[in-house]
């Protein structure tokens, strides 16, 4: 029987078609294949150089020494620290440029301890660190170092466990697309869903060396910055540092092109190290950690500060006031809480002063207060006084009832009048430009008192009808 003209063309094209779709795939599975070898090849040398790497491993991070095993650090495949140990990159053993065999990283040393802790057990209960800073430096660590975490909670704690990375293959495609595809036999369709398939895994392999790729320019990086090593002796405690996070202070600006190194190949600062852990982390990180800040040595935090030449504008909390109602003046008609957080008028006689139990001479200092009641004609002031007396007329500041207050009544405010049970005023006090904010943050209205003396003045508060309370928030 002759086979119809138009059947022997459709089977001559789809032949056609079918070898070209086989040609096409024989050529991205050798590629496929190349690439595997080179990354075989790759992984070959990886583990050549990682023979190599000592049995104990030394890093300076910033400034405190640590010693810790090689298999430590390459208890996670995917990691830096097993890229820097599984490349010739960067070995401090043999560059000239830094101390010999050691490492160094110019990040926060405390975080770094607890993360070496999780790199040696694979889990770490995180609740038995209460400084909430350096549980998010440690889990900052651990993204820096691209090492895999999971959170979780176990017996109420929260916990930091070990997650293996988990490279996405693709997903493959179950039926071919397009007319000419639909004119292919299964077998050519089972072509088309190998060739996805294939591609798929030339994808894989691509982001893989992708990965790789970037993971080496990290280690190039600090490589490059450990040539840059500063290291300070402030007081006697040794800090570790780069030349470019210091660049983030003009005290360091300036001294950097004309400060020699002492004997001990320290940088000599006769600065009290206290606070010098805070600062160097706000160089690194551009963020401000005062929760180890003891607020009893607030002024002279400011004055290192002031020293290093750095602004401490955009540390609000720096500049909270911390105090309580002074009970040691307590005219008859005020009652104070036992917190003394809390004054309430208990008589109809004239008015009465309170005032915190401090004094500033200088520096910028804000504090606020809630009205917690007002009665009567609605008479509370808020400021500041140089001297305890329940006279207004001793302090600067501004009451609800539009009056500015300059030792005396001055002046009328827009600020104040419609003051109300709940309103929170805020006081600024800019000691040093002499003049004092009281704001509604209701409102947002707000009025500055200017010429304050350049004297020592307490936080003060007068209230006039019975019943008007105030408290410190």
């Amino acid at each position: 029987m002759d086979i119809p003209d138009d059947l022997m063309r459709q089977y001559t094209e789809s032949s056609a078609k079918i070898d070209a779709e086989r040609q096409k795939i024989l050529s991205r599975l050798q590629a496929l294949q190349q690439s595997s070898s080179s990354w075989q090849q790759i992984e070959k040398e990886m583990q050549a150089q990682i023979a190599k790497a000592p049995v104990k491993i030394k890093i300076d991070c910033g400034g405190s020494m640590f010693h810790t095993s090689k298999t430590t650090l390459l208890r996670f495949k995917g990691s830096l620290f097993y890229a820097i140990l599984a490349t010739d990159i960067w070995d401090p053993r043999k560059s000239p440029d830094v101390e010999k065999g050691v490492y160094f990283f110019d990040r926060d040393p405390l975080a770094f301890d607890i993360m070496l802790d999780y790199l040696r057990d694979s889990v770490l209960d995180t609740v038995k660190y209460s400084d909430v800073y350096l549980v998010n430096a440690l889990k900052g660590h651990l993204e820096f170092f691209e090492v895999p975490f999971v959170e979780s909670l176990h017996n109420g704690k929260l916990r930091l466990t070990h997650a293996e990375r988990v490279q996405v293959v693709g997903a493959e495609s179950s039926s071919a697309q397009g007319d000419s595809e639909s004119s292919l036999t299964a077998a050519a369709q089972e072509l088309v869903a190998l060739d996805h398939r294939i591609d798929a895994a030339r994808l894989a392999a691509q982001k893989k060396a992708t990965g790789w790729d970037a993971m080496k320019a990290k280690v190039r990086l600090l490589a490059d910055q450990a040539k840059g090593k500063v290291s300070l002796d402030i007081g006697g405690k040794i800090f570790s540092t780069t030349q470019k996070t210091l660049s983030g202070s003009e005290f360091f600006s300036a001294m950097a092109t004309r400060w020699e190194p002492d004997e001990d190949g320290h940088h000599f600062i006769d600065k009290n190290p206290r606070f010098f852990p805070i600062i160097l982390n706000y160089l690194r990180t551009g963020v401000w950690n005062l929760e180890k800040l003891d607020l009893a040595f607030k002024e002279e935090f400011l004055a290192e500060l002031n020293y290093f030449g750095l602004d401490d504008d955009d540390i609000p909390q720096l500049h909270e006031a911390i105090f309580v109602f002074d009970d040691s003046y307590r005219p008859d008609g005020l009652q104070m809480s036992e917190d003394k957080r809390r004054i309430t008028k208990t008589s109809a006689a004239s008015q009465v002063g309170a005032f915190g139990n401090i004094r500033f001479s200088t520096g910028r200092h804000s504090w606020k207060c809630r009205i917690e009641s007002l009665q009567g004609d609605q008479w509370i002031a808020f400021g500041v006084s140089h001297i305890k007396t329940d006279d207004y007329r001793i302090g600067w500041g501004i009451s609800s009832s539009k009056q500015i207050l300059k030792c005396g009544i001055t002046g009328t405010t827009t600020a104040s009048g419609d003051w109300k049970d709940g309103d929170i005023i805020k006081v600024d006090l800019d000691w040093d430009r002499h003049e004092v904010t009281i704001t509604n943050e209701r409102t947002g209205r707000s009025h500055t008192v200017p010429d304050l003396p350049a004297v020592p003045l307490m936080p003060w508060v007068n209230v006039f009808n019975s019943g008007n309370s105030v408290s410190l928030i």
